[in-house]
């Protein structure tokens, strides 16, 4: 289940099997999205960070109008929300394109 992300990670280098077993212990819970369904509200302040394995999604955020403004595209292996350590309140969202497999990390405080 973890191999986009280590594909990802292996581009920069290989990975010992004992970095692939943390990887897979660190990616504790699967979550599958629906097409159009949000993944991170924009000004939500998530406390774990998620890999997307299948699927496409993308970054959006809304004007006053209404309208929403793609600013990114994320593809399996891409972590969508990693900043959001960083970032709190979340300036933008996530949402599907298609139905889409994350993995979840951990919760952290």
């Amino acid at each position: 289940m973890y191999y986009p992300l280590v594909q990802k990670l292996e581009q920069h280098g290989p990975l010992s099997e004992e970095e692939k077993q943390v990887i897979q212990q660190i990616t504790s819970q699967t979550v599958i999205y629906q097409p159009r369904e949000s993944i991170v509200q924009e000004g939500s302040s998530p406390a774990h960070s998620s890999l997307i394995l299948e699927g496409f999604a993308i970054r959006h955020n809304h004007s006053p109008d209404g309208r929403r403004q793609i600013t990114a595209f994320h593809v399996p292996g891409d972590f969508a929300d990693l900043h959001c350590f960083l970032l709190k309140p979340m300036d933008d969202g996530v949402a599907a394109m298609t139905t889409c497999t994350w993995l979840r990390s951990p919760t952290v405080i």
